[in-house]
């Protein structure tokens, strides 16, 4: 929450501008309270950052109050794909540009010739940091086929091996999401693909407030654990013949946010890299990498702008056309 939170005021408040944050209400002070007293103790004048607080159910009002508000001229936004529709929805009306970064669904593609420990390690970490709570996160691995049994072996070893629990255990590298709701909708998507027919080869067993991580293969293409983002520690795995059906599979989706491609051959990586449809692809590593100094964000229904400085600046900025002459000239010569 507060790197998200940092990463929607930083840039706007070096360009110039006074910031409103509304931080989700789950987590009002981490996202939101938290960075206000930051800035306030390092001297920041009042009015500069404002952060706006709600309870449950009272997001629609507030953020229909700020797009129609006159003294709002940006709005950026970080969240669920339903979400920023409407958002966008109502600023459109107001004729507010919108900086959007939402959903992902993110693939994973191990060829052939890819280190598979290395790539299993790697897919691990991507899969299942910070309990899947990540829009980064990957969510499909596509495995070509030579590697797919060794691969499957490595990363169902690796999901296995993490040890879930209480964050305060520093052994613990899966911890509780983030409240009961979201961990009754991964149970109840992860059943679903198990009853539609889908192979359970790790975790699937949730232990309240946590959920194991889990890899599933042969997941139908009507489930919701196929065709939407699931905020949790949840992989699947599909194997295919080649990179052609791999980058088909990649981007037959209505996400495209980030993308990671696992090969010892650079130079093939970046071709592919090229053409999957993605916002953010890494080349040997998984699809979890942000830097404030990137572009970022994605397109399609994963929303449109960039955060970050360079490229992101550009939304929190206005462009104007300055001209000058030594003299007046007469416009009818």
């Amino acid at each position: 929450a507060v790197t998200l939170a940092m990463r929607s005021v930083a840039v706007p408040m070096a360009a110039g501008n006074c910031v409103v944050l509304k931080p989700s209400e789950e987590s009002p002070w981490s996202g939101g309270i938290l960075l206000a007293d930051i800035f306030d103790r390092a001297g920041l004048p009042p009015g500069v950052l404002n952060v706006v607080t709600h309870a449950p159910g009272e997001a629609g009002s507030i953020a229909e109050e700020l797009a129609g508000s006159p003294h709002v001229r940006r709005i950026n936004f970080t969240g669920s794909t339903a979400t920023g529709r409407r958002l966008a929805e109502t600023a459109g009306r107001h004729l507010k540009p919108v900086l959007l970064q939402l959903s992902g669904h993110n693939p994973l593609i191990v060829l052939a010739d890819a280190d598979v420990p290395a790539a299993a390690r790697a897919a691990a970490y991507g899969s299942f940091i910070h309990q899947g709570q990540v829009c980064m996160c990957s969510r499909r691995i596509f495995v070509e086929e030579p590697v797919a049994a060794a691969f499957t072996a490595e990363f169902v070893a690796q999901a296995r091996q993490l040890h879930v629990g209480d964050p305060r255990d520093p052994a613990t590298i899966v911890g509780p999401l983030i409240n009961e709701w979201a961990l009754r909708l991964v149970e109840r998507r992860v059943d679903e693909a198990v009853q539609k027919g889908a192979v359970l080869l790790a975790g699937g067993q949730a232990a309240p407030p946590c959920y194991p991580p889990t890899v599933l293969t042969d997941v139908p293409v009507d489930c919701e654990l196929s065709r939407e983002e699931t905020f949790g520690p949840v992989a699947i795995l599909e194997t295919v013949r080649d990179a052609e059906e791999a980058l088909c599979r990649a981007n037959d989706s209505q996400w495209a946010l980030s993308a990671g491609i696992m090969t010892r051959d650079e130079a093939r990586g970046l071709r592919l890299a090229a053409r999957l449809d993605a916002g953010m692809v890494h080349v040997n590593d998984q699809p979890v990498n942000d830097e404030p100094h990137m572009p970022f964000g994605g397109s399609r229904s994963s929303g449109w702008g960039r955060f970050g400085t360079g490229p992101g600046g550009d939304d929190f900025t206005e462009t104007q056309l300055i001209t000058t002459r030594e003299s007046p000239r007469d416009p009818f010569a």
